[in-house]
């Protein structure tokens, strides 16, 4: 593969990976709004929910990659 071709190919797997999030999010509302009409639950209530959950799952992993940077700056002998 030529090395110009590298760049673009990345950027088209992070393109990729948006858009696979999103449908991700999409289907993750219309599961929940199918589960709170049946439940009888609100639906703004339903979504709050949801994106206090999806929100404390991306602080978490952003912590953890962070901690993780931090370590192996300090420590050499972790770095691979």
């Amino acid at each position: 593969m030529p090395p110009s071709r590298k760049p673009f190919l990345e950027s088209l797997h992070a393109i990729d990976l948006r858009l696979l999030g999103g449908a991700m999010l999409i289907l993750t509302g219309i599961a929940s709004s199918l589960l709170a009409r049946r439940f009888g639950a609100p639906l703004l209530l339903v979504f709050l929910v949801l994106g206090v959950v999806l929100v404390v799952g991306a602080c978490i992993v952003l912590i953890n990659t962070g901690v993780d940077a931090l370590r192996s700056a300090l420590d050499p002998r972790l770095r691979q």
